[in-house]
C-alpha cells in the first residue's frame, strides 16, 4: 500500500512465480537451478499511478554431494556385505540406498545413514546399488556401484556345511546342518521379505513351506555366532 489510496491493481512478475489467485500480494518463488532472480511487485493506485520495486533473491545450492560408494565389488559369500556412502557434501543429512532386485537389508538399524548392510541375492549377475544424498529439502545425484555376485546356488550350499533336500522341492524339505542347537530358521524371499520362520531342533529337522508360492527363497538362521544361508526352489 502507498501513501493513502487503495490499489486497484497489485501484482507480482519474475522468473518461476505462482501467485496466490485469492491475494495479489503473496507469491511463491520455486527455482529449478541456483543463480540470482529479480522480481517486481507493482501496485496501480486508482489514480492510475504505477508504483513498484524489486527483490532480488540469490539461490545457493546446497552440497548434496557424493564421491562415491566404498565395499566390495564382487561377492560370493553367504555373510552380509558392508557398502558405505563416501565423501558426503556439507549439507547431507541422510542417505536413501537403491538395493538391486534380489538384494535385501541384513539388521540395519537405520537404512538412512551412510552404511548399507545388505545381503546380496543368490543368483548370477552384475548389479547396481545406489544411494542418493538428502538434506534441506533437496536431494542429490545419485552414485551407483556395479557388484558382480559370483555364487552360485550349488556353491552357496556346497561351502556353507549345511544342505537342503530335496531342492527343488513341492513343499517339505529337511536341512543336514552341523548341530543340533535350538535357534530360529527365517524364510525370505526374492524381495528380502520374511515370509516364514520356524524354531530348529536337531542335525536332520523337516520343513514345511508347502504354504509358500512357487519360486526361489532363501532360508536364514544362526548355528552359535555363525549365521548360514540356504537357497531352495519350491516348484508347483
Amino acid at each position: 500500500m502507498l501513501g493513502l489510496s487503495d490499489p486497484d491493481s497489485a501484482h507480482w512478475s519474475g522468473a518461476n512465480l505462482t501467485t496466490d489467485p485469492t491475494d495479489p500480494l503473496v507469491a511463491q518463488v520455486n527455482t529449478p537451478e541456483p543463480g540470482t532472480f529479480a522480481y517486481v511487485f507493482a501496485v496501480t493506485d486508482n489514480f492510475g499511478c504505477t508504483y513498484d520495486t524489486t527483490v532480488t533473491v540469490t539461490v545457493i545450492a546446497p552440497d548434496l554431494s557424493l564421491q562415491g560408494i566404498d565395499g566390495p565389488s564382487g561377492v560370493g559369500g553367504i555373510d552380509p556385505v558392508l557398502y558405505t556412502a563416501q565423501g558426503a557434501g556439507a549439507d547431507v543429512t541422510a542417505f536413501n540406498w537403491t538395493l538391486p532386485p534380489g538384494w535385501a537389508w541384513d539388521d540395519d538399524l537405520n537404512i538412512l545413514d551412510s552404511n548399507a548392510f545388505v545381503l546380496a541375492p543368490i543368483t548370477y549377475g552384475t548389479f547396481q546399488l545406489c544411494v542418493v544424498a538428502e538434506g534441506l529439502g533437496c536431494t542429490g545425484a545419485p552414485v551407483c556401484m556395479p557388484i558382480d555376485v559370483i555364487t552360485s546356488t550349488e556353491q552357496l550350499a556346497g561351502n556353507t556345511g549345511v544342505r537342503v533336500f530335496p531342492n527343488p522341492s513341492t513343499g517339505v524339505v529337511q536341512l543336514v546342518r552341523p548341530t543340533a542347537h535350538a535357534t530360529t530358521l527365517t524364510v525370505v524371499d526374492a524381495v528380502g521379505r520374511t515370509v516364514h520362520q520356524h524354531g530348529l531342533q536337531g542335525t536332520h529337522p523337516s520343513l514345511d513351506l508347502g504354504h509358500l508360492g512357487a519360486g526361489t527363497y532363501v532360508l536364514q538362521w544362526w548355528e552359535g555366532a555363525r549365521p548360514h544361508r540356504l537357497p531352495v526352489t519350491l516348484a508347483r
